[in-house]
């Protein structure tokens, strides 16, 4: 596919869409661009592409081109649903970077913004709100809601009827039983097994999943 696409971040999200869009072709990168403007990041080279700061007129000149379409990449949940806002205020379409070697159900719904790596399963009517990262190995079961600007670690399981609210992070290897839902901004620790629902802006760790500390 021809229609180019700029890269909002240049980290490890970045890293994933690139390598998504190499292999699935759907759409042409046209620019890597740092919006954290790291200067260990500036200047250096990513999948042959050159790092370039974050620089709003440069953005719109893309814009006034007929670059139309954008990605955002950053691992902070709400600095990524920050550029999200950003971008959508040049005028940009927010899409989607989906490998081919996932599985999405047909009557899943997805959002914009949304990364799924290599081996997730996304399974019958679940919904992926806006922004959300779905790591290798993920399996979002039928019916799970994901809301918004969510981080879903790799080897996340969840099981179905589960609702993660906005902006919360799911770390590595997680269980989630059945119906659950996980609190707005809440974190939950690599290998924990949640049994119970998760409070708004905690941490949870172990098995089963115990409050660590208030966020």
């Amino acid at each position: 596919m021809d229609e180019k696409v700029v890269i909002l971040g240049a980290g490890a999200q970045a890293k994933y869409i690139l390598e998504i869009f190499s292999i699935s072709k759907s759409f042409k990168v046209e620019c890597v661009i740092d919006v954290d403007n790291n200067p260990e990041r500036l200047g250096k080279e990513i999948y042959g592409f050159k790092i370039q700061e974050w620089d709003k007129e440069y953005l719109l000149a893309l814009k006034r081109k007929g670059l139309s379409k954008a990605i955002v990449a950053h691992g902070n949940n709400a600095r990524k649903e920050r550029l999200f806002i950003k971008a959508k205020e040049i005028g940009f379409e927010l899409v989607n970077a989906i490998h081919p070697k996932s599985i999405i159900a047909s009557t899943a719904i997805l959002g914009k913004n949304i990364i799924v790596n290599a081996g997730a399963i996304i399974q019958p009517f679940a919904r992926i709100a806006n922004g959300v990262m779905v790591h290798s190995g993920v399996v979002v079961e039928h019916d799970d809601i994901i809301e918004d600007f969510v981080n879903l670690g790799p080897g996340v399981r969840l099981a179905g009827g589960v609702r993660v609210k906005k902006g919360a992070y799911i770390y590595t290897g997680a269980c989630i039983i059945p119906k659950i839902t996980i609190g707005v901004n809440s974190q939950v620790g690599a290998g924990a097994v949640v049994i119970n629902d998760v409070p708004d802006n905690v941490i949870v760790v172990g098995n089963p999943a115990r409050v660590l500390k208030k966020i």
